[in-house]
């Protein structure tokens, strides 16, 4: 399973090899590229293609893509069958730092973001830092927001060797991207099998989320990209931590330092804070009528705390 772009770029090598290794390869299922394309209409279109080609419970599904192709993958595995083997190859940094690890799988609703999916652990992951060479600047640095927000909640020293090697990073020099997937990987992992269906610890990966995430299905996923959604959130949050008085100006004067010298956004001109407020009701972390947000009270000490609408709305002017 892949997309339109990588079926061209990636698809051939990945199909030679499995053939040389012996192993029966179906037509690829190529979605569009984009995350609009993250839908049930996508997923109805997989699982014909599956049927079509006679796929059966001994059958191992590998996806090959982004985030995006990750979270449909899973879901499609998940799903077909009551379950059968998957494998994810990501080909993005946010991918292989994020998506592709813990078993999160879903489609969007247009209204709100990951609202209909599962948990479904996949057999195998791979992950090869070379794919990365073929990424946009701006799709790269996409990645690194979600490794920030991985290091602000979990990992101190990761934040600090960001903070030292950022540009290096930027550039893409083999071994500070080698030490910084690896550290953010072992994180995450950290997290997700201790906490895997999301009950407790692993929320604290939402820092950035329950905003960033309402941004993008307030654009219809179109207009901004994950991890710059999460970054315009991870702010918003630290805002707010300041503001409550749990956190620290100087968090979140650094973080903000750091995601400017990334190159990702720190500002943004139109901002509907009432509609942002009304699809933040969908998050996953809201219950009971309360809004709940991560917040940081240092780095590495996260707290989820329910949020009224006013200390929101004034949180929102580190945007501006």
């Amino acid at each position: 399973m892949t997309n339109t772009t990588l079926v061209k770029m990636h698809y051939p090598k990945l199909k030679k090899s499995l053939f040389r290794n012996g192993l029966k390869v179906g037509p690829p299922m190529v979605i569009s590229d984009g995350e609009r394309f993250k839908n049930l209409k996508s997923l109805s279109f997989c699982y014909d293609r599956l049927v079509e080609h006679q796929a059966d419970r001994k059958s191992v599904l590998v996806t090959l893509g982004g985030g995006v192709i990750t979270d449909l993958g899973g879901m499609l595995a998940a799903t077909y069958m009551r379950g059968i083997r998957l494998v994810h190859i990501p080909t993005t940094l946010l991918a292989q730092v994020d998506a592709a690890i813990g078993g999160k799988s879903g489609v969007n609703h247009p209204g709100a973001k990951n609202t209909i999916g599962c948990f479904y652990q996949p057999d195998l992951i791979l992950i090869d830092p070379l794919v990365l060479s073929t990424l946009s600047q701006r799709h790269y640095l996409n990645g690194l927001a979600e490794v920030i927000k991985i290091a602000l909640v979990a990992d101190t020293p990761l934040f600090k060797f960001l903070q030292q090697n950022i540009f290096a990073i930027i550039e893409r020099k083999k071994s500070p991207l080698m030490k910084m997937i690896g550290s953010a990987v072992k994180s995450k992992i950290n997290i997700t099998t201790r906490d895997t269906f999301e009950k407790d610890l692993r929320k604290n990966l939402n820092l950035g989320h329950t905003f960033g995430h309402a941004l993008e299905a307030e654009g219809r996923y179109r207009n901004i990209l994950h991890g710059e959604a999460v970054s315009l959130g991870m702010l918003v949050a630290l805002q707010l931590s300041v503001d409550m008085k749990i956190g620290k100006r100087e968090t979140l004067e650094a973080v903000q330092a750091l995601l400017e010298q990334v190159g990702l956004p720190t500002k943004i001109k139109r901002l509907d804070t009432q509609a942002l407020w009304e699809i933040m009701y969908l998050d996953k972390k809201a219950g009971y009528g309360k809004i709940n947000f991560v917040l940081l009270k240092k780095i590495g000490k996260p707290s989820i705390k329910a949020i009224e609408y006013h200390q929101f709305k004034q949180a929102c002017r580190v945007l501006s």
